[in-house]
């Protein structure tokens, strides 16, 4: 499941500065992506709480070298939440184990798990409290300043 992140109109107003130069696009892109990479793992991490980590280190970016667009990502594992939910039985073994409360239970049955979709809804949060459009325009003024600086 990927989303594309869009640039920001405002944003593509004063990239207009660079003479399409599509390094600097690039590096901008890639701000606006890490940052909405970073709230939807916070979001993640205050909607599935989980030890190990691995749902949020699902949650990733992927930009082609020097290319202007990204895609953002929440892996398989977070997947079944998002839009269907999923039917857990036991494969193996003829019980799934669980550990509750520091106790070991053991359940036969089928579990249904609900769809609880965050993936999108923080990435619209994210937007709305424009932390792309801020992560944009910090990688804009560092892009100016290298080249007012000749860095």
């Amino acid at each position: 499941m990927g989303r594309q992140v869009a640039i920001d109109t405002r944003i593509i107003g004063e990239l207009r500065g660079f003479d399409a130069d599509q390094g600097v696009v690039s590096r901008v892109v890639g701000a606006m992506a890490l940052s909405l990479k970073q709230q939807a793992r916070k979001e993640q991490e205050r909607t599935f709480t989980q030890r190990t980590g691995k749902y949020r280190r699902s949650i990733w970016y992927r930009q082609r070298r020097g290319q202007p667009r990204a895609v953002l990502y929440a892996g398989n594992l977070s997947s079944i939440y998002e839009h269907r939910g999923a039917l857990i039985q036991p494969m193996k073994g003829l019980a799934l184990r669980f550990e509750i409360n520091g106790k070991e239970i053991f359940y036969r049955g089928v579990i249904k798990v609900e769809a609880r979709p965050w993936f999108d809804i923080a990435i619209r949060r994210a937007r709305a409290r424009e932390i792309d459009v801020k992560a944009a325009s910090s990688q804009m003024e560092t892009e100016f300043r290298r080249h007012n600086l000749g860095d």
